[in-house]
């Protein structure tokens, strides 16, 4: 066992004792104010930080990615090599969010500035690197380009230009980012394919976790085939378990052979199919069952890079909870009405 991993562990063991509660979740879905509630967590250190910046709403929004930045550094601050190049590539994946804000920023011509509380970035160390590729002077050098040839040449000090820049000359006659998006998607999934290792010996679920992940993008994908440019092998992303030819058969049959394809129930998803025929129940519950499945798995596995991803994937969950139940608070909605967050309510709480 390598002694690098006993020390993340630990770490990480100590911090897991501050995830949220289910008491301190019902608290604010019962009316308390949501700040209020934080403050008094490790939340507190974002909230004292940034309260002096930003109002809410977008003092929210700012606290949630500031706090998943912090404590994805404290994840992410002392790994093995291997283990390490495999996390920053899992990682990377709010770099390309940010890349992708952007990029629409420049299609709609809006500044991203006026939404830098979305940018996934550390908001509390202006110098700080938060993915491990770029700093939060990097995406503001970045926003300044005037359009998004400027933006792909600016990304080519991260690796993200070559990816992009064939599709430069289509996006400025058709204002369309589409194949751009799935570009950085695949990407990103080839990137993790090729960062993982076996280190210890113990990272087989997270290998199945990757190649299952894949599958469910991909299945979506099939989803909602219907609104993509090109064909639909040409988004879809290679090294899942099911095969390309059955991803297929998802866009020509609907999701009702998803049951039959992977094996999982998704009854409810289609009982609201049939009521209002939404596809997005099933992305919705997708990500439900999968989520179940892993974060039960990883937290159980001791001092290993499952725990490690246990830890990050938990950190992800809370702040997109967070994140809908000030949304449907703010908008007045109700939440046992909002599938979304009921859907990651029931994987939190089921830890």
């Amino acid at each position: 066992m390598d002694s690098t991993y006993a020390g993340v562990y630990g770490k990480l063991r100590a911090e897991s004792s501050n995830f949220l509660s289910r008491a301190q979740i019902d608290d604010i879905l019962g009316g308390k104010d949501m700040l209020e509630v934080l403050k008094d967590t490790s939340y507190g250190v974002e909230i004292n930080n940034l309260s002096a910046l930003y109002k809410t709403p977008d003092l929210v929004d700012v606290v949630l990615n500031a706090h998943l930045a912090r404590l994805t550094r404290t994840a992410t601050g002392s790994l093995p090599t291997a283990t390490g190049s495999f996390i920053r590539a899992y990682i990377s994946k709010w770099d390309i969010e940010n890349i992708k804000l952007i990029l629409s920023s420049k299609t709609l011509g809006y500044p991203v500035s006026q939404n830098d509380f979305l940018l996934l970035i550390n908001h509390v160390s202006a110098a700080g690197t938060f993915s491990g590729a770029m700093s939060k002077e990097d995406y503001l050098n970045i926003e300044k380009e005037n359009s998004v040839e400027g933006v792909v040449n600016a990304l080519f000090k991260y690796g993200y230009g070559a990816v992009l820049s064939k599709y430069v000359e289509e996006v400025k006659k058709s204002q369309d980012i589409s194949k751009m998006v799935v570009a950085l998607d695949i990407n990103y999934y080839n990137s993790l394919l090729d960062k993982f290792r076996f280190y210890e010996g113990s990272e087989w679920p997270v290998r199945e976790f990757l190649i299952d992940s894949i599958d469910i993008r991909n299945i979506i994908t099939a989803l909602k085939s219907a609104g993509l440019s090109g064909n639909l092998e040409e988004n879809l992303i290679k090294g899942g378990k099911v095969p390309i030819t059955k991803i297929a058969e998802i866009a020509v049959n609907g999701p009702g052979s998803i049951p039959e394809i992977t094996g999982l129930k998704m009854d409810d998803a289609m009982s609201v199919y049939k009521e209002k025929g939404l596809v997005s129940y099933f992305e919705i519950a997708l990500n439900r069952e999968f989520h179940k499945k892993y974060l039960r798995l990883f937290k159980d596995l001791g001092i290993s890079l499952g725990f490690i991803m246990y830890f990050i994937l938990r950190l992800e969950l809370e702040k997109d909870l967070l994140r809908t139940i000030w949304f449907t608070k703010y908008y007045g909605l109700d939440a046992a009405k909002v599938p979304f967050l009921n859907a990651v309510k029931e994987v939190v709480y089921a830890l």
